[in-house]
């Protein structure tokens, strides 16, 4: 199917850490090479791939744009709370995950260490001036 290869495509370049080449990607997606060339270059031309002077390829600005919007405050309080609770647990202490939103700080998620040896203010969640 269409959409599995471009998603393929899309893995491999997003988990790959680095910009990478199209042989690089066509060996970490096991495409056939034309097809792999095929789709890298569609890819590029909607903007979901980057491809600088370079040769290698990056996620693209309009992949980015698309993953930004489709972020709600629960997608990133839900892929944020292991490693704040972690951090809380490690620490101590409350940790507050705050997005910026129209000119204001909006508390969007809190984690408190399992085992407080102080207080905190919790000051709840929503806007701060």
């Amino acid at each position: 199917m269409h959409l599995y290869r471009i998603m393929k495509v899309l893995e491999a370049v997003a988990t790959s850490g680095r910009p990478i080449t199209a042989g690089e990607v066509q060996n970490l997606t096991d495409l056939p090479r034309p097809t792999c060339y095929r789709l890298l270059q569609t890819m590029t031309s909607q903007r979901l791939l980057d491809e600088p002077e370079t040769g290698r390829f990056l996620v693209g600005e309009r992949m980015v744009r698309l993953a930004f919007l489709a972020q709600t405050d629960a997608d990133v309080s839900r892929a944020a709370a292991p490693a704040l609770k972690e951090a809380a647990d490690h620490f101590g202490e409350a940790i507050f995950l705050s997005r910026l939103r129209n000119k204001g700080v909006e508390i969007i998620h809190v984690e408190v260490p399992k085992d407080a040896k102080r207080s905190f203010v919790h000051p709840g969640l929503g806007f701060r001036p």
